[in-house]
């Protein structure tokens, strides 16, 4: 009975050993499957078949690592759910344009003032961050473009990079002007 204990003993040792072994690999898992959450993303759309028109709205873009799908959801009621394995491709670029428009043209008309501090908001210039998404929905082609801000363009890059790899694409086109 006497040799029998410490046997006993070793054993309850290594099952309390292995199930630890076994809880630390399954938070570990836990920790490195999160969800990355971006806010502000706005996506370009039509409008609907029949109007053609583009609209953005702004949404919230998650790469959820747990799941394998990237979602994009607004409030306006666009959902976009998709699988990692069904993404195609992804391309980001970066447009430059004068801000001009329609603010700019009224402060202009208003006073002298207005029409010193028109031309300024006028000729600055403007970047948009853009993301095209080109993926499979039961099926079918889809595509999505998708404008991100500044702030999270490059944590947006890096993330996009670190999943899908070589189905992203940066363009560097040289800018004219």
């Amino acid at each position: 009975y006497d040799s029998a204990v410490p046997e006993v003993k070793r054993k309850f040792a290594m099952r309390r050993l292995v199930a630890l072994i076994c809880l630390l690999c399954f938070f570990a898992s836990g920790l490195s499957a999160q969800q990355t959450v971006f806010e502000n993303v706005k996506i370009r759309r039509h409008r609907s078949a029949d109007k053609r028109v583009l609209v953005d709205k702004f949404g919230k873009l998650t790469f959820d690592d747990a799941a394998q799908k990237l979602v994009f959801v607004s409030e306006a009621g666009d959902h976009i759910d998709v699988g990692y394995d069904d993404i195609g491709k992804i391309v980001f670029e970066v447009t430059t344009h004068m801000r001009g428009g329609a603010a700019s043209d009224v402060i202009k008309a208003a006073t002298i003032v207005g029409l010193i501090a028109g031309n300024v908001i006028g000729s600055a210039h403007v970047h948009d961050y853009w993301f095209y998404l080109d993926y499979t929905d039961h099926g079918r082609n889809e595509s999505a473009l998708i404008e991100v801000p500044k702030s999270s363009s490059a944590q947006i890059i890096d993330k996009a990079h670190s999943v899908f790899g070589s189905r992203v694409t940066v363009t560097d086109f040289p800018e004219k002007g």
